[in-house]
């Protein structure tokens, strides 16, 4: 018995909220290689603005309709090289669970 726990290897998943490409199937299965199991979230207070065609989430008065994504840190690094334009950024949403979300790299 003991053998078998040693063996079994347990990863905690990482939230990632995605409220733009990313919430189309076929772009996420192109960054992951799969298609991953979404979970529809509303995130209120906030909007999505396109910068040179390039989706951001924002504070806004709008509500946005994303899906919470839950990933192995293995995927997560397939998403952080998908999104070389992103950074990882974190933020509560409703459902209190934490997760991360792609923000624009802002350039000066």
């Amino acid at each position: 018995m003991d053998k078998l726990i040693q063996e079994i290897i347990v990863e905690e998943l990482k939230n990632i909220l995605v409220y733009g490409t990313l919430k189309n199937p076929n772009t996420a299965k192109k960054a992951l290689g799969f298609k991953p199991v979404e979970h529809p979230i509303n995130i209120p207070n906030k909007e999505v603005d396109d910068y040179n065609t390039y989706p951001n989430l924002e504070k806004g008065k709008k509500t946005v309709h994303g899906d919470e994504l839950k990933l192995s840190n293995k995927d997560v690094k397939k998403l952080d090289n998908w999104e070389e334009k992103y950074k990882r950024k974190s933020i509560e949403l409703p459902n209190k669970d934490k997760a991360d979300y792609y923000s624009l790299k802002k350039t000066t």
